[in-house]
């Protein structure tokens, strides 16, 4: 029985952490400065949206992740950045798995937001980079902000963070041990200078087991509050009269918890279809969320040319058009190509802390070797289906690019 009761507080202790702080922008939302930012957003939308809302390019965004960890469980795998950025372009671009789990009442309503994120391949002063920054630190946790005038240690290389970069034309990403919250997000312009952008605890990033929000959409749902999104539910503590500021989102009492089933109704909509509990801006479980609605995305659209008009970014998703093989020392062979089971990939001089990754047609990483210092390298690769790939192999100094068949 002893053991029962302790397996209970157990699980108890864990649940009840999750429904307490889910998302730590909702202290920003409901601050006196929360909302005056989000009444001046809204006024400028009112009046400026018409001539925004049909801007057919495709909004480029680089996105820069800060891990700064104090263990190694908290320094998670490039892997889990990459699936991460996978699940913010698909679920942005309505092209996740889980689009038919949307009930067909809501359906109609749905939006896909024309935006591609992209990993930061130039750093701001047009060095290569991977995006993706490792900041060992003393400091073993970082909490959820309460006071908006002071300085955001995570965001600090002097308290212990990472310093951002520049803001205006990237999006920085801090992934650390976070209490108080799950994640949270600093709208731009509400913060002190550099300390705009989204941070997310280490074990909601990507597919994990911090269940249930395992399953990327803690950084897609500070993402819609970073292009300008409330909470659906108006945050208003379930008097039914605040607002979302989106015509397309039913009126909802409160923030869902768990799974619903459809429909669920409340009192500010007591009727079917009920509320949206599989928005990305409610704080149902991970696996339940699966739509933005297409007033929310002309919201977004209208909020960034407002909050970040610069932060469409296409050079910085491209590696330094000076990085390359015929300006330096540096030459790579590989033999053979086409390949089978193994690779063996020989460069003319070692490597300075280079990163070796191959890329499928649809510029998805299927295998990942950093921190190459040898003159050579032997791949196995047995795993990878028979098609064309490239190798993209690059360092401080060099870049590289080649096109390799796998045959069986």
């Amino acid at each position: 029985m002893k053991y029962i009761i302790l397996l209970f507080f157990f699980i108890y202790s864990i649940t009840s952490s999750y429904t307490q702080v889910i998302c730590g922008t909702e202290h920003f939302i409901t601050s006196e400065k929360g909302k005056d930012f989000y009444s001046q957003l809204n006024e400028y939308i009112l009046k400026e949206f018409p001539s925004v809302k049909n801007n057919k390019t495709t909004t480029i965004i680089p996105l820069v992740f800060h891990i700064v960890y104090s263990t190694p469980q908290q320094n998670v795998h490039d892997s889990v950045i990459y699936r991460q950025l996978d699940i913010l372009n698909n679920d942005f671009q309505r092209k996740n798995a889980d689009t038919s789990n949307t009930p067909s009442a809501f359906k109609s309503v749905s939006g896909a937001l024309d935006v591609e994120f992209c990993l930061a391949k130039q750093t701001p002063n047009g060095q290569s980079t991977t995006g993706i920054l490792r900041v060992q630190t003393a400091t073993t946790s970082f909490a959820s902000p309460v006071n908006y005038g002071v300085p955001d240690p995570i965001k600090r290389t002097n308290m212990g963070g990472s310093d951002s970069w520049d803001t205006e034309k990237y999006i920085n990403i801090w992934i650390c041990n976070l209490t108080g919250s799950t994640a949270y997000t600093a709208p731009k312009g509400n913060f002190l200078p550099g300390d705009d952008g989204i941070v997310c605890h280490y074990n909601h990033i990507g597919l994990t087991n911090g269940y249930p929000y395992n399953k990327g959409r803690s950084i897609v749902h500070e993402m819609g509050h970073y292009f300008g999104l409330k909470h659906i539910w108006g945050d208003d503590n379930g008097t039914c009269a605040g607002t979302d500021f989106i015509n397309d989102t039913p009126n909802q009492a409160n923030y869902s918890t768990n799974c619903p089933s459809f429909p669920l109704v409340d009192v500010c909509s007591p009727n079917s279809p009920g509320v949206m509990y599989m928005n990305y801006m409610d704080y149902s479980e991970d696996a339940c969320r699966n739509m933005f609605t297409q007033g929310q995305v002309n919201y977004m659209i209208a909020s960034m040319n407002f909050t970040i008009p610069n932060i469409h970014n296409p050079t910085a998703c491209s590696f330094p058009s000076k990085i390359s093989e015929k300006h330096f020392s540096h030459s790579i062979s590989f033999y053979p190509n086409p390949f089978s089971d193994n690779l063996l990939v020989t460069f003319s001089a070692p490597m300075q802390n280079g990163t070796l990754q191959i890329k499928d047609l649809n510029g998805k990483t299927v295998f990942l070797l950093q921190h190459i210092t040898a003159n050579s390298e032997k791949i196995n690769t047995s795993f990878l289906s028979e098609g064309i790939y490239f190798l993209e192999i690059f360092d401080e100094n060099f870049y590289s690019i080649k096109k390799l068949i796998k045959i069986k």
